[in-house]
């Protein structure tokens, strides 16, 4: 029974400490002046619509049927110190009804999962990419 326990809590409780050990790396990495790995992420994925500096500016905004939403506005929806929980369910969006029309946003959730090779730890890729990027976008909240 207790093998079953630790079996069932390896999965999780290692991509948590994975996710922690990424913020502490990025957290090292920006204080050394490189490149924080949630901004890199940000400017791969999420720049083209809402801009390199996540004020709703990219390039593609114009092309948008909704303007993309300045996301250094975040905690004035999603409260101080920003509600990471909310934040991670609206970005990856697999879980959102679209009965009421759909979303100019990506359903990021589904299409990180589908860019991840399929191991075990696809979820946990997927999740943690998503985190990071949260994680950078608390940093810049105006």
């Amino acid at each position: 029974m207790a093998e079953q326990s630790r079996m069932r809590w390896s999965g999780p409780l290692a991509a948590a400490l994975a996710v922690a050990m990424w913020s502490g790396a990025a957290l090292a990495q920006e204080t050394a002046g490189q490149v924080n790995p949630g901004q890199d992420a940000f400017l791969q994925y999420c720049a083209s619509c809402h801009g390199p500096n996540a004020d709703g500016k990219g390039p593609l905004a114009a092309e948008l049927r909704r303007p993309p939403a300045d996301l250094t506005r975040l905690t004035e929806r999603f409260g101080t110190p920003l509600r990471t929980r909310q934040v991670l369910d609206r970005v990856d969006g697999r879980d959102m009804a679209r009965a009421h029309g759909s979303s100019d946003m990506p359903v990021w959730g589904r299409k990180l999962a589908s860019n991840a090779p399929r191991t075990q730890g696809t979820e946990a890729q997927t999740r943690g990419t998503l985190l990071i990027i949260i994680d950078w976008l608390a940093t810049i909240q105006k």
